[in-house]
């Protein structure tokens, strides 16, 4: 199954003119482990585009990256958003909304900022910038940092990746990295809360309706030993393989 990325903006001082599109070597590993074949999608300007890209995909992994505009979520920008990794893009804000828009039932696995655009599209809110006692979330070396910033959640008994866990042998506790500042507030409408932080932040949501629509708040393409991480991506990829409604 072929499973895009959607891509992230990278400005060079050289490129100023020219922000260039990634996506982290890291999401395309974590897929090609789990035997699907991942792409990246650009930014788009029509819904034609998009509905076109999304027919060439089975499956879609929202990625990290930058703070998405308080504007999807009708609040006023706090003086930290945007400034923590990269600054708001209008042109990825627009394009993710519209893939979650016409992604029918295509399975979607949304990672840390992608968390946040799953529960900003089901009508939910962001907290703009978490308060002190919850800095264990943030680390000063950013996103290479990852790899030291374990700490632990609690999977929530009744969820997908409680299920995962008993089948896996495994306990409802987990040490997973984290890197961001924002964080879930008002959760949105069919989503449900899958793990929190021992601060009580929102770590992880499952759609309840949907085949399969999970967003994690960590970086599981950073944990390649994790059981978690390979047990997420092999469920997106398995989940791509199935026929679409």
């Amino acid at each position: 199954p072929v499973i895009g990325l959607s891509a992230a903006t990278l400005v060079m001082n050289d490129y100023q003119e020219a922000p260039l599109m990634v996506a982290r070597r890291q999401y395309f590993d974590m897929i090609l482990r789990a035997g699907g074949r991942p792409v990246m999608l650009p930014y788009l300007e029509t819904e034609e585009d998009v509905v076109s890209m999304m027919q060439m995909i089975d499956g879609l992994l929202l990625t990290g990256g930058g703070d998405v505009d308080p504007i999807w979520y009708a609040a006023d920008k706090h003086e930290l958003t945007g400034k923590f990794n990269m600054d708001i893009s209008q042109a990825r804000d627009w394009t993710e909304f519209q893939l979650m828009k016409h992604l029918g039932d295509k399975p979607v696995l949304g990672i840390c900022r992608g968390l946040q655009v799953i529960n900003i599209f089901a009508g939910g809110s962001l907290t703009q910038h978490l308060d002190a006692q919850d800095e264990q979330h943030l680390h000063p070396e950013g996103y290479a940092g990852l790899d030291k910033n374990l700490h632990p959640i609690q999977l929530s008994p009744d969820s997908i990746l409680a299920k995962w866990a008993q089948q896996a042998g495994q306990p409802l506790e987990q040490k997973v990295n984290s890197g961001h500042h924002q964080a879930v507030d008002r959760l949105g409408l069919n989503l449900r809360v899958s793990a929190r932080s021992q601060a009580g932040v929102i770590e992880a949501v499952e759609h309840v309706k949907h085949r399969f629509m999970i967003g994690v708040q960590w970086h599981p393409e950073k944990m390649t030993d994790h059981w978690l991480a390979q047990k997420l991506a092999q469920e997106l990829v398995k989940a791509a393989s199935q026929p679409t409604a």
